[in-house]
């Protein structure tokens, strides 16, 4: 099985995923954290693809793409229900406090929001996005932005408020079967893997905050990349 999108529950005792089997749909799993036999999130047998699994907070629930829309698995129940509005849009991540979901559109690849007290869903970013984190008090969203000027955002729920982070022109970014990945330490820190040297070593990019090996238009007086060297430095 190839396994891609892994995500730790709530409790860190599972981890979801999204599995591979040749001349078959793709499918979500979930195991033990411990290892063991993955087991299907939704035990029949499904016809078309199921991807990109992410956890609710409590962890009784899975937020997953399933043709054409977003869905949630119920995982006491099993019971699968669509999020109202949700057709064309993908990638859905829970808010900490579990009251948001936040996804991308396609194809514009905008980031935009569904509120579980309105039921509606609005757009948060007009730029396009990609792997769109909570920050853990679910005060921000942090994505990368890539086509002609790639770059590290993080969007403020409250007011919409964009900020640029860091820009990665000219950085060799790696490509995995999901594309180029971008995520959060837990105490977060964003984490982007590019290519360095002839050898094409793996190397997050938060290390480049320490030898500014890549990021050469990183301004180093960015509120956010002095605390992120700050939190580095203590991890060492």
């Amino acid at each position: 099985m190839r396994a891609s999108l892994p995500r730790w529950s709530p409790d860190q005792k599972q981890i979801v995923f999204t599995g591979f089997l040749p001349g078959k749909p793709e499918r979500n799993y979930v195991i033990s954290a411990s290892g063991g036999t993955p087991q299907p999130a939704i035990p029949e047998e499904q016809t078309i693809d199921e991807l990109d699994p992410n956890w609710s907070p409590d962890g009784g629930s899975i937020v997953f793409w399933l043709n054409g829309t977003i869905n949630i698995l119920d995982l006491r129940t099993h019971k699968v229900s669509a999020v109202p509005g949700s057709t064309g849009l993908f990638s859905p991540h829970w808010s900490p406090d579990g009251r948001y979901i936040v996804a991308m559109s396609s194809p514009a690849r905008k980031l935009v929001l569904f509120d579980f007290k309105t039921q509606k869903w609005v757009e948060l970013t007009t730029v396009n996005a990609a792997y769109p984190n909570w920050s853990r008090d679910g005060s921000y969203v942090y994505f990368h932005s890539f086509r002609t000027d790639p770059a590290l955002y993080r969007v403020r729920i409250s007011d919409h408020k964009l900020e640029r982070i860091v820009g990665l022109k000219g950085v060799r970014l790696t490509i995995g079967i999901a594309g180029t990945w971008c995520g959060l330490w837990p105490r977060t820190i964003l984490l982007r893997y590019c290519a360095t040297s002839a050898a094409r070593k793996f190397t997050p990019l938060i290390c480049n905050f320490r030898d500014s090996c890549c990021c050469s238009d990183a301004d180093p007086d960015t509120p956010i990349l002095r605390e992120a060297k700050a939190e580095y430095a203590t991890l060492q």
